[in-house]
């Protein structure tokens, strides 16, 4: 006995199955049910209610500026920023910012015109577990961004 299966559209007293209204189907008339993963989350560092936060703001000469914010979560720096402030034109302009936004490490770089530029240098990996790969990442950039902020500042205030 040979055992044949008919599509359901052929079978007696069944009419042919529609498409719902938005509803794709490929060319097999089957619903795409392909689970994907969802693309990684750019880091996210802890809530800054969990965090303690430092907030320096330092005039370093009568025309170059500091300000510093920092958040700490566990004995980790886990989020920052650095930036460099330049009196232009009687105002205090940003320079340089400095921060762990966005995924990564990075540097925004400002010219007199206007121009920013966005230069990353360190890129942060997607937390995993309770995300202290990632905060490790965060916490070795701070020292690194702080250096190199301090080791350029002459260069950049010199262009201004």
């Amino acid at each position: 006995m040979e055992l044949r299966l008919e599509p359901v559209s052929n079978l007696p007293g069944r009419g042919v199955v529609t498409k719902a209204k938005g509803r794709m189907r490929n060319s097999a008339g089957l619903v795409d049910m392909t689970v994907r993963p969802e693309p990684p989350r750019p880091y996210q560092p802890p809530p800054a209610s969990q965090c303690e936060v430092n907030e320096t703001d330092s005039n370093i000469t009568d025309t170059d500026r500091v300000y510093l914010r920092v958040h700490s979560y566990k004995n980790r720096i886990v989020d920052f920023a650095l930036m460099q402030y330049r009196k232009y034109g009687g105002e205090w302009v940003e320079v340089l910012r400095i921060d762990c936004t966005h995924g990564s490490i990075h540097r925004h770089e400002f010219d007199p015109d206007g121009t920013e530029r966005r230069i990353e240098m360190i890129p942060i990996p997607t937390s995993t577990g309770r995300g202290q790969q990632s905060w490790d990442v965060v916490d070795a950039g701070y020292q690194e961004a702080y250096d190199w902020m301090f080791g350029t500042w002459d260069e950049r205030a010199k262009a201004w």
